[in-house]
């Protein structure tokens, strides 16, 4: 797990520089988020989430690509996520405050090499200004899946901050 962490911070570090290198061109964000993990049965962690990339294509859509560690789920004591999901911004006036959702995949790596593959979705309010973009939300995911364990329903409710 350690060494998915590793990669996972790495590619992070180098999206920042090509973000730099390209001027802003590639109109990517990257950022951090700091969340709370919940699961169906109703225990809470920590956790953090490096979003690698988070590429708007117009004004309304885009992508993102983030991975990260959050702690305890269910019998699983630690977890790292990964996901892919599309993201679309739903603009409340011209004060750059938007509503988002998001749609994709997530692989959840979890202690005695459990994982599982699983649709994930989204929702919050993002604030965009000046080359930053800070958000309150939601993301929904499902973690292990073995036949010691079944699979848990798990939230991740958190404050990330973007920037340009």
């Amino acid at each position: 797990m350690k060494k998915i962490a590793r990669v996972l911070f790495a590619w992070f570090g180098m999206v920042l520089a090509m973000n730099a290198v390209a001027g802003n061109v590639l109109d990517i964000y990257t950022g951090l988020s700091i969340d709370s993990a919940r699961s169906s049965l109703h225990d809470s962690s920590a956790g953090l989430t490096a979003i690698l990339s988070s590429r708007y294509t117009d004004k309304n859509y885009g992508y993102e690509v983030q991975g990260g560690y959050f702690g305890k789920s269910g019998t699983f004591t630690a977890n790292i996520k990964a996901d892919l999901c599309a993201i679309g911004l739903l603009p409340l006036g011209s004060g750059g405050l938007n509503l988002y959702g998001k749609f994709g995949a997530a692989e959840v790596l979890s202690t005695m090499n459990v994982h599982n593959l699983s649709p994930t979705y989204g929702a919050g309010v993002e604030y965009q200004r000046k080359g930053m973009a800070f958000r309150l939300g939601i993301q929904h995911f499902s973690v292990g899946n073995s036949s010691l364990s079944s699979s848990l329903s798990t939230n991740l409710i958190g404050v990330t901050l973007l920037v340009k």
